[in-house]
């Protein structure tokens, strides 16, 4: 008789960073869409920073640095715009305007992290 072996269920240290950025987009997305107030939007907002602090420990490798700063500088800096356009303009939606800011408070604090990494790590080469 053969040995079943059983498949266990083992997620590699590389896709802790994808789970955790994923996971934070699906909070933002909910909890946008809930118009959370008070204590929990406080509380969803710490744990949007804290992941995102995590994403930018976890995910970004030194060769991702450049592409992932680019790419958040430029959702950072033009967020504000869009979603004054988008207001004035077409709708104003306060679950629209939840979610872009959760997603700042998620990808801010990445960023940062990855600004960090970068600088200590250019200040080290010789």
């Amino acid at each position: 008789m053969e040995k079943q072996h059983k498949k266990q269920f083992h997620i590699k240290k590389e896709h802790h960073g994808s789970i955790l950025f994923l996971s934070g987009l699906l909070i933002v997305i909910v909890s946008g869409l809930l118009n959370l107030t008070g204590n929990s939007n406080r509380v969803v907002v710490g744990i949007l920073i804290t992941i995102g602090i995590l994403i930018g420990i976890l995910n970004i490798t030194r060769q991702e640095t450049v592409e992932f700063l680019v790419a958040g500088f430029t959702l950072v800096i033009l967020s504000g715009s869009f979603l004054s356009m988008v207001n004035q303009m077409l709708f104003a939606s306060k679950s629209f305007n939840m979610i872009f800011s959760y997603l700042i408070a998620l990808i801010v604090p990445a960023v940062m992290i990855v600004a960090m990494k970068s600088l200590f790590l250019t200040a080290k080469d010789e």
